[in-house]
């Protein structure tokens, strides 16, 4: 997708194009196979995966509120948590995020 936005600089017209790249979903059978992968090149690389798991796990949360989350957190069986990005807006009441603490959480 394509936008084009004019902008009017001193006396000129000046064209600008931005460019936005489409977001794309990982199916769910690649999803499959980084879940049951078992054989890694490096330590790494399995602790590569083992993160990307874990922010899967959390419906995708934010690496910074990954690395804040707390067991006091905890409510009943999800964590809740307020955004960090969303903390210091306007808004008056941010919503606080669910996460479902689910058993491939408690591995």
């Amino acid at each position: 997708m394509v936008i084009v936005l004019m902008v009017m600089h001193r006396r000129f017209a000046v064209g600008y194009t931005i460019k936005r790249k489409v977001k794309k979903a990982l199916q769910r059978q690649e999803i499959e196979r980084i879940v049951s992968l078992t054989e890694f090149k490096s330590k790494a690389e399995e602790t590569a995966r083992d993160i990307w798991l874990l922010l899967f796990y959390c419906n995708e949360v934010n690496w910074k509120d990954l690395i804040l989350l707390r067991w006091d957190d905890r409510v009943d069986n999800c964590f809740v948590i307020t955004r960090e990005k969303t903390k210091l807006t306007s808004r008056a009441n941010p919503r606080p995020i669910r996460i479902p603490i689910i058993p491939r959480l408690q591995a």
